[in-house]
């Protein structure tokens, strides 16, 4: 169970926020055993923990953009971390969980934990790359420059989810207007015709399917419907199993044309990563660690797994990615210049912007493929059950006479 709990800790700090327990008490000996001094604890909603099951509990690429556009602001402008986070909990911020995370991680920034440590306890909200920028920004002191980063990758990303929602919008509507279409044809159009075969002669097989499955459809439209909700969130939480995300990622990497998709996108997230990394000044070799693991697809990953150890024992980065064939070879030397010049990060950050423009290319061929052949399909859909049921009033009149 989890208990909403207001409380004091040693240092005069009052602290808000949430602990899991078996029960009431063990609740309260949990928070005791962290030095709090309880002032009230209830049981949280079950309202409030069925919302935060179907969400996720997990904040939006805009969410986590606004808040370190924000947070960079305030820090360039001379306000301390907690003082910056006790403004945006209680100004800017609409998002109740934003505003719920902003909470834990002033109360912990309060009591003099880092901000960098703070965040780890957000492991589902912040990728480690994020927290390693911050934890350099703190040690080098430029907090602000390092959030400054984040908002850039962060705004890039939402740049790059709104492209790929715009492109599937076209085929969507096609879809939904084409699934409208079926039920009028389904739920109208056969249960007129169906009065012509009442008469109890012999009909053709295809006509009695087409007649049974408009009664199927009839009689259960409205769990086939209601079922699409609960298939999407089914889907949504078993893509977190590791099998399931294991087999997924294989498909990906293996359909012929979504591969290609799918590879243009882990080779700008690898580019992004270790372009920020690179330019808060973290060694090759962990960058490469955390930019390989920025890679989601783990078929794709295992071809620059090797890198972070390959480095150490130093080797060159364009000899290690031209043996990978995770990148294309044309981008190999803009590496091998970058190596010699110094000046990776800035590389990076040319081939970041090419892969961005490489994906959009892929992007727009792939939904340019998919829109006509839904058009197609959905027509060979519809066009079959007109020339079904032609062919059955043809059929009907043949044996009349």
């Amino acid at each position: 169970m989890n208990y909403i709990y207001d409380a004091y800790h040693g240092n005069g700090v009052r602290v808000h926020g949430a602990v899991e327990a078996q029960s009431f008490g063990m609740a309260k000996e949990k928070l005791r055993a962290e030095g709090l001094v309880v002032v009230s604890i209830s049981e949280e909603r079950t309202a409030s923990r069925i919302g935060n099951y179907l969400s996720g509990r997990k904040l939006g690429v805009s969410d986590l953009e606004f808040f370190c556009s924000q947070m960079s602001m305030l820090l360039k402008n001379g306000v301390r971390v907690d003082k910056a986070l006790d403004l945006l909990r209680h100004g800017a911020v609409k998002d109740r969980r934003l505003k719920e995370m902003l909470q834990s991680l002033h109360d912990t920034v309060r009591r003099g934990v880092p901000l960098s440590d703070a965040l780890a306890e957000h492991l589902g909200e912040f990728d480690p790359i994020y927290m390693r920028v911050v934890a350099i920004g703190e040690k080098t002191g430029n907090l602000a420059q390092a959030f400054g980063d984040l908002e850039k990758t962060l705004k890039f990303r939402k740049e790059i989810a709104s492209r790929v929602k715009s492109s599937l919008a076209y085929p969507a509507i096609i879809l939904v207007f084409s699934l409208v279409a079926l039920t009028f044809i389904f739920d109208f159009i056969i249960p007129k015709f169906s009065i012509l075969f009442d008469s109890g002669q012999s009909v053709p097989f295809y006509t009695r399917m087409l007649l049974d499955f408009s009664e199927f459809f009839q009689s259960f439209q409205y769990v086939l419907f209601g079922a699409i909700p609960v298939l999407w969130i089914f889907a949504t939480r078993a893509s977190k199993v590791q099998a399931v995300k294991k087999m997924t990622d294989y498909l990906l990497y293996r359909l012929p044309g979504i591969s290609s998709v799918v590879l243009s996108l882990e080779n700008l997230r690898f580019a992004s990563a270790l372009r920020v990394l690179l330019k808060n000044n973290i060694l090759i070799d962990e960058a490469l660690g955390h930019a390989t693991m920025a890679v989601s697809n783990s078929y794709f990953r295992k071809r620059i797994c090797n890198l972070p150890a390959e480095i150490k024992k130093g080797r060159q980065l364009s000899e290690l990615l031209a043996m990978s064939r995770f990148i294309p070879m044309s981008y190999i030397s803009l590496v091998e210049i970058g190596q010699h010049a110094g000046n990776l990060d800035e590389i990076f950050g040319e081939i970041e912007e090419r892969f961005r423009f490489r994906f959009e290319e892929v992007m727009m061929r792939s939904t340019a493929f998919l829109e006509p052949l839904m058009i197609v399909v959905m027509g060979l859909i519809v066009g079959s059950i007109v020339v079904t049921l032609m062919m059955s009033i043809l059929a009907l009149q043949d044996i009349k006479f």
